[in-house]
């Protein structure tokens, strides 16, 4: 998250992010950081509540390929869950308000029961870090779509993308609503029980 440049006690914490829909999953060439998201959604309109579990797992085998074309084989390392709950309202085209906290995962779960009336999203996320900057890549469970998104201190700041992720991409969608996360999840009501958690990979 990015804080806006003005008194401390003022400060208002600030999501700035461009989105990129990809043509495929890149054929990275480092390795990358690989973590399975759980999200719902309850709220309408302009402020929206998320809860994300966000999972590192460990025991799952990638590759990369050098600039020499070889392919390397690594595996993952496990490294927990997270849990957070986050308030957003829309500022602009690519900027939010960002409120977040860690939960725990009771209260994720409590919660998640608690509203009949929800949204919920399943992806993977490749995390591939270049410059200074991240470069997330999702693959949504039930959906033929990949994105990209960026997180960025400025919405007109410069991009320098990794050749491997910028061949691939196809479109910017910053701010079109139709693939926000929120439009992207699907209505799911009734009960919850453990296929929610079901392995995304």
């Amino acid at each position: 998250n990015t804080l806006k440049n003005m008194p401390a006690k003022n400060k208002i914490p600030l999501e700035i992010e461009r989105k990129f829909i990809l043509k495929k999953l890149p054929l990275f060439d480092k390795k990358v950081e690989l973590i399975d998201i759980v999200q719902f959604y309850v709220g309408e309109n302009k402020q929206k509540v998320r809860y994300r579990r966000s999972l590192k797992p460990g025991g799952i085998k990638l590759s990369y390929f050098t600039p020499s074309g070889q392919e390397v084989k690594y595996t993952t390392d496990a490294k927990g869950e997270k849990y957070y709950q986050t308030i957003k309202r829309a500022i602009s085209k690519g900027v939010w308000e960002e409120n977040e906290k860690s939960i725990q995962a009771k209260q994720f779960v409590v919660d998640l029961s608690a509203h009949i009336k929800r949204k919920v999203l399943f992806k993977v996320r490749y995390v591939y870090k270049y410059k200074g900057l991240k470069f997330e890549v999702d693959v949504y469970r039930k959906l033929t779509l990949v994105t990209l998104e960026v997180e960025l201190d400025d919405i007109k700041q410069k991009i320098e993308f990794p050749d491997c992720i910028k061949r691939e991409i196809l479109m910017e969608v910053t701010g079109r609503k139709e693939f926000s996360n929120y439009n992207l999840s699907e209505e799911h009501r009734g009960k919850i029980n453990g296929s929610i958690f079901a392995d995304s990979f």
